[in-house]
């Protein structure tokens, strides 16, 4: 990528880098170096939390008035303006019961008691402590392969991969397949 920064200066070229503002992550050495070699075609735009804007994507995440008034204050006040974090707990609430999918969109089980997890890293792990624990077990050894890996890979550092535990990971989104052919 520091390559190809040279390249806006000979050519009609638009490179967009999302990065996170973390000054010790690898990828801010990139931001530090387009700003130094080329300040004059720089531009940086901070994309701050949500703010009031979070309320509306929570509605267009479960619908308007889906949540009672007090549970969609603790939530989107959790959430604190990050669209990840308010993702996860609206997947959350649906983990635990409390959204239950209709053909219209989402109804609330008023019967099931809900706790708004604090931070993004207790959201997830209240996820995964809800799976069934072979698909604690695929899950915690597909982590360590990385973000792609191949099924053989995850057969050969588990003894058992079963369809049952691979199918509730993809269905509750902890886990995607990119392919099937011709290795999945």
């Amino acid at each position: 990528l520091e390559q190809l920064l040279s390249l806006a200066e000979e050519a009609p070229v638009l490179l967009v880098l999302s990065l996170r503002p973390e000054r010790d992550h690898p990828s801010w050495s990139l931001r530090e170096h387009a700003g130094r070699e080329f300040p004059h075609l720089l531009r940086e735009i901070d994309l701050g939390p949500l703010g009031d804007a979070d309320g509306e994507l929570l509605a267009a995440l479960v619908a308007p008035a889906t949540l009672p008034a007090e549970l969609e204050r603790r939530v989107l006040e959790a959430a604190d303006g990050n669209p990840f974090f308010l993702e996860e707990l609206v997947r959350s609430l649906a983990d635990v019961g409390a959204l239950v999918r209709t053909d219209d969109g989402w109804r609330f089980d008023h019967a099931v008691e809900v706790e708004v997890p604090p931070t993004v890293e207790k959201a997830i792990l209240a996820r995964l402590d809800r799976l069934s624990a072979p698909a604690r077990d695929l899950v915690t050894a597909a982590s360590a392969l990385g973000r792609t890996f191949a099924l053989p890979l995850l057969e050969g550092v588990l003894t058992e991969v079963s369809a049952d535990s691979l199918h509730e990971l993809q269905r509750l989104g902890l886990l995607r397949q990119s392919r099937r052919w011709p290795q999945p």
